[in-house]
């Protein structure tokens, strides 16, 4: 009897801070639907830029919404319109050399660097600026405890997501995830960045978030997430 009276306070104080955690993440949210067109575009950039990648070392791994898309829904979610991406500064000089701008320029691709907010590089299609691969570049800091962290080189992404950040073991070495019909490098432990950047409310739920599309079409969704919504290509790759 006595241990019945203890448990039921309990069961109650679960029940209320889980009606809280979902009555605080059961939103709606407003994201833009990109066409097949540029779902087979932004594949397609990937596809691409992978290769190029892989053809002279140039070592990237994917982030945020990408990182999440793979690790949740093992591809790009309807509701992101980017690909994101990591590369190391010791690899910033390659993407601003002449040699490799005519490489993209023979896949069709144009790399750019914006000047109103510095993060790293845009990667498009030559006939349209969207949609398109956001490469930010990352640079190592040891901290006084010795541990490396992987952090944006630049200040805007440091004050934008300050959270979004690799301790050097969760990053490396480097592994395969699966987007849509590509197989991606990422970081070696996705789960830990993940939950440090978004919390661990990302795995269940969605999270709202701003979208690049020049048009601004949106639709409406209810998180919690229960199924696991992705977008594929309508074309094949070798």
């Amino acid at each position: 009897m006595y241990l019945i009276l203890l448990i039921i306070p309990i069961i109650l104080i679960l029940l209320y801070y889980a009606s809280e955690i979902s009555y605080k993440n059961i939103i709606k949210v407003t994201h833009h639907i990109l066409s097949q067109n540029e779902v087979d575009e932004l594949y397609l950039l990937m596809y691409k830029f992978h290769n190029i990648c892989l053809t002279y070392n140039i070592e990237y791994f994917i982030i945020g919404g990408s990182l999440l898309g793979s690790y949740r829904h093992s591809g790009l979610m309807p509701w992101d319109d980017d690909i994101d991406i990591g590369i190391m500064e010791k690899y910033q000089y390659i993407l601003e050399s002449i040699y490799f701008i005519q490489v993209l320029e023979k896949n069709n691709m144009i790399i750019t660097k914006p000047n109103e907010i510095s993060f790293g590089y845009k990667i498009y299609n030559k006939n349209t600026e969207f949609p398109f691969i956001d490469i930010f570049i990352y640079e190592e800091k040891s901290e006084l405890n010795n541990k490396t962290k992987i952090i944006f080189k630049y200040d805007y992404p440091k004050l934008m997501w300050p959270n979004e950040f690799f301790y050097k073991e969760e990053l490396y070495p480097l592994k395969k995830y699966k987007f849509g019909p590509l197989n991606l490098l990422g970081p070696n432990n996705a789960k830990k960045y993940l939950t440090r950047s978004y919390g661990l409310s990302c795995f269940y739920f969605i999270i709202n978030s701003h979208n690049h599309h020049p048009d601004k079409k949106t639709y409406f969704k209810f998180s919690p997430l229960i199924k696991r919504e992705v977008v594929y290509p309508s074309i094949t790759f070798d």
